[in-house]
């Protein structure tokens, strides 16, 4: 089984840099906002990785990879994971060559303001530290501006004040290096061309719902709630109906977010952005190791499926699929796996489609679920990957035990069936009752007829 972090060797040569100077606010920033999403070892990552460019004196630094792991005290997949939530939130940047020398580039956070107007990073945020933190966070990093109602502003612009001759400026081309030593946080831009906005307004009755229920705040929240926890059209679709006003139509952004966090707790669905963020990097990093992704490979296919959709949306398509339906007691079963087994996502869609498509069957039952989630863990299955391989050994166990069992049939014996052992009673032979004497029998009779004339008369 090939991991991402495989490619890592301890003796890759590193150069340590940053794009530019990071401030304690910085640091104060990360600590407080990134670090709930980060985790302990990326942050710890972080603050190493800076304090190598505060100590060198050409604003860079270089070091073999294992001084970093045990300075960290971490092995090379801890290292990775820490290393790849950094790259994704945007606060790392990763160069290789070919002779596999590397360079950090670190970078510092967003700004408080920018940090929350992204409303993806929010919510990880509040999945992190929960509502009331994240409030006091927000208030104690965000400036309380006083309200410009009644004033004007008449700031003056730069060319107000300053007279430039433009004869004299030296246009340049902005340095092809720029916008990745300062890559901005991409996921207010993620991908939502997955989500049917047509099909979704077209299967909303317009008694119901207004024709214009979809401004920019109502879309921001769906993208939100489709990026975050996979809600797909139709549960959108669900939740707009429950949110809308009966008697104008209209929706309102916190009806509709309301709802939404109430079918994020019925449905047991996960926050999918937090393992994605590792995922996907551990994918691309994967692929380019192998030089490329294995296409028309089913058990790839597989895995790719499983760490791209959230459970009830794997088990529903499943469903679908075959026309049935997912009961209740298979939601709660989902959630309660999700709560119990803190499986990841991918091993709880293999598991999923171990049962109802390996063994064919129609439902997700309890029993049969839990036994084999209890297997797993035992085993130590975290990934897909390890999922499969359990999956696989078994099979192989299971055609060994058969073939062994054919063998033996198949070896000649004197006795063609089986012989089973019998009693010793069973061999011996039969004793010929003897044979009763007539007087005896006549004797025994007048006197059962003497007992029974006594209790007559009695």
């Amino acid at each position: 089984m090939a991991y991402p972090w495989q490619g890592l060797d301890p003796k890759d040569y590193i150069t340590i840099e940053a794009s530019q100077a990071i401030s304690d606010q910085d640091v104060t920033l990360v600590t407080m906002v990134y670090k709930p999403i980060i985790k302990a070892d990326a942050f710890s990552l972080y603050l190493t990785l800076k304090s190598y460019i505060d100590k060198a004196s050409l604003d860079q630094a270089d070091l073999l990879q294992s001084r970093l792991l045990a300075e960290l005290g971490l092995g090379l997949a801890d290292f990775y994971q820490a290393r790849v939530r950094l790259e994704a939130m945007g606060l790392l940047s990763v160069y290789k060559n070919q002779m596999k020398d590397y360079i950090y580039t670190l970078h510092p956070p967003l700004s408080a303001t920018s940090f929350f107007n992204e409303p993806l990073l929010c919510v990880l945020l509040k999945d992190a530290v929960g509502d009331k933190v994240f409030a006091s966070y927000r208030s104690r990093l965000l400036p309380d501006l006083r309200s410009k109602e009644g004033y004007q502003n008449i700031t003056k612009s730069f060319l107000d004040v300053y007279q430039v001759n433009p004869n004299k400026v030296d246009v340049k081309a902005p340095s092809s290096t720029s916008p990745e030593d300062h890559p901005d946080f991409s996921l207010s831009q993620a991908d939502m061309t997955s989500f049917d906005w047509d099909f979704l307004q077209e299967g909303l009755s317009k008694q119901l719902v207004s024709h214009d229920f979809l401004s920019e705040d109502i879309k921001e929240i769906i993208r939100i709630y489709h990026l975050t926890y996979g809600f797909n059209e139709l549960e959108v679709r669900q939740a707009v109906l429950e949110a809308a006003d009966l008697e104008t139509g209209q929706v309102e952004a916190e009806s509709l977010q309301k709802v939404l966090n109430r079918q994020v707790n019925r449905l047991g669905k996960a926050n999918q952005l937090q393992a994605q963020l590792v995922s996907d990097q551990g994918h691309d990093q994967d692929k380019d190791r192998k030089g490329g992704s294995v296409a028309g490979d089913p058990v790839q296919e597989i895995i790719d499926v499983a760490k791209s959709m959230s459970p009830y949306d794997y088990l529903k398509s499943i469903k679908d699929q075959r026309h049935g339906i997912v009961s209740s007691s298979e939601k709660w079963l989902i959630k309660e796996l999700m709560d119990y087994a803190k499986f990841p996502k991918e091993v709880l869609n293999i598991l999923i489609h171990y049962i109802l498509v390996v063994k064919n069957n129609t439902q997700v039952s309890k029993n049969f679920a839990l036994k084999i989630a209890d297997d797993w863990a035992q085993k130590g299955v975290t990934s897909a990957e390890d999922a499969l391989e359990v999956i696989k050994g078994r099979y192989l166990n299971r055609q060994k035990n058969r073939q062994s069992k054919r063998k033996s049939w198949s070896k000649p014996s004197k006795r063609m069936g089986k012989q089973e052992s019998r009693p010793a009673w069973m061999a011996q032979p039969n004793r010929q009752s003897p044979e009763s004497d007539p007087d005896q029998e006549s004797d025994m009779r007048s006197r059962l007829k003497d007992i029974m004339n006594r209790e007559g008369e009695s």
